[in-house]
């Protein structure tokens, strides 16, 4: 990879950055995240930082998602405990 998300926004692209190619990372970020979601896999420290680009061809970025050092395997969904407050 080329170089992580900050690094390319704020000095590759920062001129060049229009909206096509916005909707072009965040789509390709969150199919990513769908599918480490799927995989029953959080992230848990998303940043621009831990997405790394490879812009060498751009009309087709390479997105990746990085360094999962703080990521959680959840094996069970768990829902939060609430009880029930109103009274009959």
């Amino acid at each position: 990879m080329d170089c992580d998300l900050n690094t390319y926004i704020t000095n590759i692209i920062k001129d060049d950055l229009n909206i096509e190619i916005i909707k072009d990372i965040l789509r390709k970020i969150l199919n990513g995240l769908k599918y480490l979601h799927d995989s029953n896999i959080i992230h848990r420290d998303m940043k621009p930082q831990n997405i790394l680009v490879n812009y060498k061809n751009k009309k087709d970025l390479q997105v990746k998602i990085a360094d999962f050092g703080w990521s959680k395997l959840c094996s069970i969904i768990q829902k939060p405990n609430t009880k029930n407050l109103s009274k009959n």
